[in-house]
């Protein structure tokens, strides 16, 4: 699976946009990892991606399961945000 970056930026202070790109490099640390993929695909992406990264938070987009997720953010010392789109969370913040 190849692997895009997500970027939030402000257009204007009444609208945020999030740009996806693809990084030259993967960056030296993230917070956050935003997932909407399948479950099945849950335990790949914190072993491949969050743990690697240092990443303190997993984030689930609307839709996903926590089943998996929500094991694993125990079992590694993660938070764990579900229930809300990190869209919708950024508007909110900036709106």
């Amino acid at each position: 699976m190849e692997s895009l970056t997500a970027t939030f930026f402000l257009r204007r202070e009444t609208s945020a946009d999030l740009l996806f790109r693809r990084p030259a490099e993967a960056p030296p640390h993230v917070d956050i990892v935003n997932v909407y993929r399948p479950e099945p695909e849950h335990e790949g992406i914190v072993v491949n991606q969050v743990l690697p990264l240092g990443a303190g938070i997993l984030w689930l987009q609307p839709s996903i399961g926590p089943g998996t997720a929500r094991k694993l953010a125990l079992e590694h010392g993660l938070e764990l945000i579900e229930g809300i789109d990190i869209v919708d969370a950024v508007r909110q913040l900036t709106g």
